[in-house]
């Protein structure tokens, strides 16, 4: 069986839910029912929306993470060579892992866990 729309089940439910006027319950019931679907189908759409925004607020901060990552790559190699030109070079490394860790919580918290 094929599934209704919301949208139209909606506007079904309270089409007999007037028809039912004067029956009471069955109207009230009804009718009620239309009205939480539809509030229902709001909140989702709404969750829908801000899921997405969370996605490219994620994405912008994974690219950003990434260019953090490649430019503490390049403060690093002098480190790796023993060629430590001055205290500048490790306090600079020390303030950019500080800030990786800091992005990649941030990151953790907009859904992605590693």
């Amino acid at each position: 069986m094929k599934r209704t729309n919301t949208n139209d089940l909606i506007e079904e439910l309270s089409k007999l839910a007037k028809d039912l006027k004067g029956f009471g319950a069955d109207e009230r019931i009804i009718s009620e029912a239309a009205g939480r679907l539809a509030k229902q189908q709001k909140r989702i759409r709404n969750q829908r929306r801000e899921i997405e925004a969370l996605q490219k607020d994620k994405h912008r901060v994974d690219g950003f993470v990434n260019w953090l990552t490649s430019e503490m790559k390049k403060c690093l190699e002098p480190f790796m060579k023993d060629q430590i030109s001055c205290r500048n070079d490790s306090i600079r490394y020390c303030a950019l892992e500080q800030a990786r860790k800091q992005l990649e919580k941030l990151r953790n918290g907009l859904g992605e866990q590693k």
